[in-house]
């Protein structure tokens, strides 16, 4: 089984992977700190690409880029990704708390390179994650999200995601949440206005 998320090139034994799993499932208990596994794009924030926004919409961005406050920005600018993003509101506020009563993992569709940025967007001080960001890399066959990536006993793991397909094995960790649209290409996609 690869754990590429956790070390690249890192692989164990399916034997290796249930004694971790075990082991992970143990220390949850005893420390009564629950696994949660949260989806990005849709559930923590939105994303879209430069080349879906018309050149209104990007001056629009440009300018509630220059007017939010500087110490809480929930939109990015990420030339780097070629990309816009945009947190949901209040998504600050919920995994502080979340990060009380929980261990924070992050697993999305999105490619490895995209999956570390909007971490660090999230967290910038890596006190949240601290690196447990698993990516399309880490999925089963044909875009599946699973709990063996993260060495996850059902038992001990709740997962926030705003699609319940990614996840045909573990139905009963999910809690399925209303869906983020924030840009407008990305609203079309779903048939939104």
């Amino acid at each position: 089984m690869a754990l590429k998320y956790i070390h690249h090139g890192l692989e164990v034994t399916h034997s290796e992977a249930l004694r971790l799993r075990e082991g992970t499932a143990q220390r949850a208990l005893s420390s009564r700190r629950l696994l949660l596994v949260l989806d990005l794009d849709h559930t923590l924030l939105n994303s879209t690409r430069f080349s879906d926004l018309t050149p209104e919409q990007t001056a629009a961005l440009e300018a509630q880029l220059q007017a939010q406050p500087a110490d809480a920005p929930m939109l990015y600018r990420l030339p780097h990704m070629h990309m816009w993003t945009r947190l949901r509101p209040g998504v600050r506020q919920f995994l502080a708390a979340a990060h009380e009563l929980f261990d924070l993992h992050v697993y999305t569709m999105g490619d490895s390179g995209y999956a570390a940025g909007m971490a660090a967007l999230l967290d910038p001080d890596g006190t949240l994650f601290r690196g447990r960001v698993a990516s399309s890399r880490d999925a089963g066959p044909a875009g599946v999200k699973d709990l063996d990536v993260l060495l996850g006993a059902d038992e001990v793991v709740l997962v926030l995601d705003d699609t319940s397909a990614v996840w045909p094995r573990h139905k009963g960790n999910l809690v399925q949440i209303d869906r983020y649209v924030y840009f407008p290409a990305c609203g079309a996609k779903f048939g939104l206005g």
